[in-house]
């Protein structure tokens, strides 16, 4: 397990040094209405709005309460809660993901709101029941989730909440192309090595850790225009444009909407 920790450690460390906020940038200040890191403005496109705006509602009314940000990165998901109201702890195992954490929430005027720690997730120093909620934004498949799942329900107070954007390995089509398209042919992989999309096993242990207490949300559906993402031969708005509207059209079939690429994962801990 150390040895994936420190891997994923330098991966985000050199992903860290590409993105360096500045006190003149003001794409890395956040807003408290803002659902997307504006720092990266294909976000929407690939509906992240959406997914966000599905773990404020999931999370709920946040104002005083104690919220955990695992794998905070450059800190979008920590400065938006505490605008709104939270005493948030943002914690990731790459130094250099942090710097950038505390720069953002400097320029963001939360920084008294906001503690950030280096820290795994499968080893939270933390005592039990510490925080109201848990959130994560594509973190869980980077983590040893029989562990961080057991971190994360161990730190959660009774009745606590867990919401987590996340990658889904329920499209066969998208792992397929996954496993022998990405990173080759000129496609670039963006993930880490030892990360996977969230897949049958993982659920399963998610379930047992939070005793069946567990949700998976698609507030849309991310299929098709994934390949917009990934094939630059499709970067064309008119292409990219009608491959987004017909994965919306998937989105109003509910047997569709588990064909998405992200989930929103919601799990309680039993008052």
């Amino acid at each position: 397990m150390q040895e994936v920790i420190e891997r994923e450690r330098k991966f985000w460390n050199e992903c860290g040094r590409e993105h360096c906020p500045s006190t003149d940038d003001t794409a890395d200040r956040v807003h408290p209405g803002d659902l997307y890191d504006r720092s990266m403005p294909w976000l929407p496109y690939l509906g992240l709005p959406s997914f966000t705006r599905c773990l404020l509602d999931t999370v709920g009314d946040v104002r005083g309460k104690r919220v955990l940000d695992l794998g905070t990165g450059t800190g979008f998901l920590a400065v938006l809660l505490a605008l709104n109201g939270a005493q948030v702890t943002g914690v990731d195992v790459a130094e250099k993901q942090l710097e950038a954490a505390s720069r953002r929430a400097q320029l963001s005027g939360v920084q008294r709101a906001v503690t950030f720690l280096q820290m795994g997730a499968e080893s939270l120093d933390f005592p039990d029941g510490a925080f109201d909620a848990v959130v994560g934004s594509f973190v869980l498949h980077h983590t040893d989730l029989r562990a961080s799942g057991r971190e994360i329900y161990r730190v959660l107070a009774p009745g606590g909440t867990g919401a987590f954007i996340e990658t889904s390995a329920r499209n066969r089509l998208l792992m397929l192309c996954r496993s022998h398209l990405v990173g080759r042919l000129g496609i670039p992989k963006h993930g880490s090595s030892d990360e996977h999309p969230l897949n049958l096993e993982d659920e399963q242990c998610l379930h047992d850790i939070f005793r069946g207490r567990v949700r998976y949300l698609y507030p849309q559906t991310i299929f098709l225009r994934m390949a917009a993402a990934y094939l630059g031969v499709l970067r064309h708005w008119p292409v990219m444009g009608a491959l987004k509207h017909m994965d919306e059209v998937q989105s109003h079939f509910p047997p569709c909407r588990s064909l998405s690429y992200f989930v929103l994962v919601a799990c309680n801990k039993q008052a």
